[in-house]
C-alpha cells in the first residue's frame, strides 16, 4: 500500500469513527459534551457507554474520566480505567496523582489504569512508594504488582515497605513481590523473616507465598 493510500484509509477510518459536527470532533455521532451529559443518566449501562466513548476524545477527557472513578457502579469505574489506559501517556501523571486520592475507588481505579498502560509507568509510580500516606504506598505497590514480572526493575524499591509500620503496607509489598518474582537475596532474607516473625498472620502467609518459585 502506498503512503497516499495509507493516509487516505486513515482519514476514512477517522471520519467513520468520529464523524463531524460543525468544528467539533464527535464519536458515534455525539460530541464530547453530549457524552458528558450521559454521565448523569440513571442507567449504569448508559454511563458505562459514555465513559467508554470519552476515552476516544483523548487528553481532553482525562479529568472527567477521573471523576468517573467515584461512580457508584463498578462497571462504570472499570470502563473509566480502561478509557484512561487507552489515552496512555497524557494520563500517566494525573493517574499517579490519583493514587493519593482520599477516595478509595479512585485510588483503586488509578492502579488498574496505570497497570494497563504498562511498564512505562514504573518510574512515575516509584516515588509514591515513599509517600507519607499509607494508602498511597499501598496503591503504588498494587500498581507495580499488577504489572507482574514486567516490574522487576522495581523489586528493590519495594523492599523498604516490607518493614513498614502499617501491616497492610507490608502485606501489599509482599503481594506485589509475589506477582513480580523475587530475585534479590536481601529481599528474600527479609521475606523469610516476615514469614516467621511478623506479628500479623496474613503478612506471614503472604511473605511465605512470595518465597515460592515464581511461575
Amino acid at each position: 500500500m502506498t503512503n497516499s493510500k495509507a493516509v487516505s484509509l486513515l482519514a476514512l477510518l477517522f471520519f467513520l469513527a468520529f464523524g463531524a459536527c460543525g468544528s467539533k470532533a464527535t464519536y458515534q455521532g455525539k460530541t464530547q459534551e453530549q457524552w458528558l451529559d450521559q454521565l448523569q443518566d440513571l442507567s449504569p449501562g448508559v454511563r458505562t457507554q459514555a465513559v467508554d466513548a470519552l476515552g476516544y476524545f483523548g487528553e481532553a477527557s482525562i479529568k472527567d474520566l477521573l471523576r468517573a472513578f467515584e461512580d457508584p457502579d463498578q462497571g462504570v469505574r472499570a470502563a473509566a480505567a480502561h478509557s484512561l489506559a487507552r489515552i496512555g501517556d497524557p494520563a500517566i501523571s494525573p493517574l499517579v496523582d490519583a493514587l493519593g486520592s482520599s477516595v478509595y475507588a479512585a485510588r483503586q481505579g488509578a492502579a488498574i489504569a496505570l497497570s494497563e498502560i504498562g511498564p512505562k509507568v514504573i518510574e512515575a509510580v516509584l516515588p509514591k512508594l515513599r509517600d507519607s500516606d499509607s494508602e498511597t504506598r499501598i496503591h503504588a505497590a498494587t500498581t507495580l504488582g499488577r504489572l507482574g514480572s514486567a516490574a522487576r526493575s522495581a523489586e528493590t524499591s519495594l523492599m523498604p515497605l516490607l518493614s513498614d509500620d502499617v501491616p497492610n503496607v507490608r502485606w501489599h509489598a509482599a503481594w506485589a513481590l509475589t506477582q513480580i518474582g523475587v530475585t534479590d537475596p536481601g529481599i528474600r532474607q527479609q521475606l523469610q523473616a516476615l514469614a516467621t516473625r511478623d506479628p500479623e498472620a496474613n503478612v506471614r502467609d503472604q511473605a511465605a507465598l512470595a518465597l515460592l518459585p515464581h511461575p
